[in-house]
Parts: structure tokens; C-alpha cells; sequence
């Protein structure tokens, strides 16, 4: 079943996009045994007619209690059933799923519109720093990049992937990744793990897209940033003749602040696509990741949504809480709406002003973590 389940899904998605080879996209999942229970099949006559799947997981943010979350992935329909709900059966099928193992939140990737039916939004706040020729040359020109070295993480030394991981614990918003499962982890969707290396030790890594060059996740002494950036961007020049950009959510105000002093441009861009099961404690566990890395001042701020409840989000100066309350005059929202307001910069909904000063709360994940 396993080899049908692959067979199907590269099948559907070079169909509609481009070749796929997921056992190649998704190394962490597809070359190791025994994934195919983590896939719901919509079957007709013994053949697979569309399928989703449900990659079960803890999202780390900080000291909170570990959200239990499930990334969805192979949501596909064979290109000829399209129309006959296939795919609404095995999204519902996950759905239930989910449920059933009371995850705290739900994450995928795809069209805004179309998931929209089952409660996802596009959430996330990532800024995008693009380092280009003018940026060596007007910004980095007296940066000295010539202690710092890349490896590839891939059949690096053993002792120096223990470092890299290290540095992946110093993130303060992660997905569990077992020490086993790290580098394949970093591999997914066409990325590769690289080491930073300073005199022979290692003080970080960083995950590049293959074709861009990209940064998707990293974790570098802050001595080392820049320095690392600029022998990058040499490098990027070198092999395609253009520069790349730095992702890193907004609310590592250090980092942005000293990457927006260098960068030729920057563009703010949300994630992927959250559904929030678990309200009380999904916003718990973001509000204090965002105590621990931003400013908060001293208040709470209360709202509604509909179908779940009334919370309170506070901050004492020393912690914070949310809480469930009674308040017939908070302003109320639908789920989406809820998802909108709460986790991306201000749009067509606008936080009333006792509770943004706590938003947007950090709603990121690394793409490295998609399924």
C-alpha cells in the first residue's frame, strides 16, 4: 500500500504543478517504513481516488506547556474525479481525526479560498530581507566574511550535527524533531541543511532553498549573522548571478532590526494555513512567546468568538494569562475572522485598542516542517 500511496500522490501533483517526487520532497516521512497510517484513502473498486494526510507533532514556543498540532498534507483528488466531493471526504476524514486525538491546532499548506470551507485562514507574520549586489556593495563591503565557512550538514561530522541541533533548541518557536530525524527534516521540499563554521567550530546553521538560495530557517551566533549573510551572498552571486532573502518572523525584533539595516528591501508575508482547535491553550502558549520576545505593556483585552467563548488576554509585567470570561459587551467574530485578526498584521479587521498592543501573536512555523 505504501508504494501506492507514493505512486498516487506524484502522480496527482505532477498533474498539476510540476514533477514530484515525494519520497525525494518529504525525506523525513517517505523513505522510512510505516507511513501509510498517517494517510486517510477515499477508495472506489480497490483503486486510490484521492487521499489526505495527517502528520501528528509538538509546536515548542518558548516555557509553555508543547502544542499538540497535526500537519496536513497529500490532500489531492485524481484529476479525473474532480466534482464528486472525493476531496471533502478524506478532508473530513483528517478533521475527525484531529478531533478524536484532541489536537490543539491544525496546519497546511494551499489555496486560501478553497480551505477556507473547513476553517483555515493564512496566518503568520514572516519578513523577507533580500540581500542583493547593492547590499555588498553598500553594506557589507567593510564586513569581514573570511572566517566563516559552509558545510553541508548531510555526512558532516557527527559531533558537529549535535552542535547544529543544539542551536535548532535555542529556537524559540519549534516543532519537535528527534536528533535521528533532524537533518532529513531539513531536507524537506528541496532544502539544504548547512553548517556555519568559525575556525574549525561550529556557531550555527541555516536551511537554503535549493533554486533560490533562500534562508528558511536558521539559528547563527549573533556575531556570525552578518558575516555569514555576506559570504552567502557571494555565493549566491557566483553560482546564479542574484542575491536571496533572509526569512525570519517579525517578532525576532533583534534579528530584524539588524538585517533590516543591511538589506536592499524587505517584504512582510504571512505563513501557511492555520485552523485553531484548541483556543484557550493555542493563545496561552503564543502570548507568552510573545511576552518573551517583545515589549508588552501592562493591561488585558477581552473578545469574543463565535460558537467558543469569551477570552481575556492579559499581562502583569511578569507573566501572562488567558482566560475564559463573561463579558456581553466584547466584540465578537466568526472563526476566520478570529484566525485574521489575531495572527496577521492588521487588515480588514482592526483590533480594538485594548487588545493590540498583544497582536499579531507569533502563529510561524519553518517551512522544513510542512508535510
Amino acid at each position: 500500500m505504501e508504494d501506492a500511496i507514493l505512486d498516487f500522490a506524484n502522480y496527482v501533483f505532477s498533474c498539476a504543478h510540476e514533477p514530484h517526487d515525494f519520497r525525494k520532497m518529504i525525506p523525513k516521512v517517505y523513505t522510512k517504513k510505516g507511513f501509510a497510517p498517517l494517510h486517510h484513502l477515499v477508495m472506489d473498486e480497490g483503486r486510490i481516488v484521492g487521499m489526505a494526510a495527517l502528520y501528528k507533532t509538538q509546536w515548542i514556543q518558548a516555557d509553555h506547556e508543547p502544542l499538540n498540532i497535526g500537519i496536513i498534507g497529500q490532500v489531492s483528488c485524481h484529476p479525473y474525479r474532480g466534482g464528486e466531493g472525493i476531496m471533502r471526504l478524506a478532508m473530513e476524514a483528517v478533521l475527525k481525526e484531529a478531533e478524536d486525538k484532541k489536537l490543539d491546532l491544525l496546519i497546511l499548506g494551499g489555496d486560501r479560498a478553497r480551505y477556507g470551507y473547513y476553517g483555515f485562514d493564512r496566518v503568520g507574520t514572516v519578513a523577507h530581507y533580500k540581500m542583493s549586489v547593492s547590499t555588498l556593495k553598500h553594506r557589507l563591503k567593510d564586513v569581514d566574511e573570511n572566517t566563516i565557512t559552509f558545510i553541508p550538514m548531510e555526512g558532516a561530522k557527527e559531533e558537529w550535527i549535535d552542535s547544529a541541533y543544539q542551536y535548532y533548541r535555542k529556537l524559540q518557536s519549534v516543532m519537535y524533531r528527534e536528533r535521528e530525524n533532524f537533518v532529513p527534516t531539513l531536507k524537506n521540499f528541496f532544502c539544504t541543511p548547512i553548517l556555519v563554521m568559525k575556525d574549525q567550530e561550529v556557531v550555527g546553521y541555516f536551511v537554503k532553498r535549493n533554486k533560490s538560495g533562500d534562508w528558511e530557517e536558521w539559528s547563527i551566533d549573533k556575531d556570525a549573522i552578518i558575516p555569514a549573510t555576506k559570504r552567502h551572498l557571494m555565493d549566491c552571486l557566483k553560482e546564479h548571478g542574484d542575491g536571496f532573502f533572509v526569512l525570519v518572523p517579525i517578532w525576532r525584533l533583534k534579528e530584524c532590526e539588524n538585517l533590516q539595516k543591511i538589506s536592499a528591501g524587505f517584504r512582510i508575508l504571512p505563513a501557511k494555513m492555520m485552523r485553531v482547535l484548541n483556543w484557550q491553550k493555542s493563545l496561552s502558549s503564543m502570548l507568552c512567546l510573545k511576552a518573551q520576545t517583545c515589549p508588552l505593556p501592562v493591561g488585558k483585552g477581552t473578545f469574543s468568538i463565535e460558537n467558543v467563548g469569551t477570552f481575556e488576554l492579559a499581562y502583569n509585567g511578569k507573566k501572562t494569562s488567558v482566560t475564559q470570561v463573561a463579558d456581553e459587551n466584547a466584540p465578537t467574530y466568526t472563526k476566520l475572522e478570529a484566525h485574521h485578526l489575531l495572527f496577521t498584521l492588521p487588515g480588514s479587521l482592526v483590533a480594538p485598542p485594548e487588545l493590540s498592543p498583544f497582536l499579531p501573536l507569533p502563529a510561524e512555523i519553518s517551512s522544513p516542517d510542512y508535510f
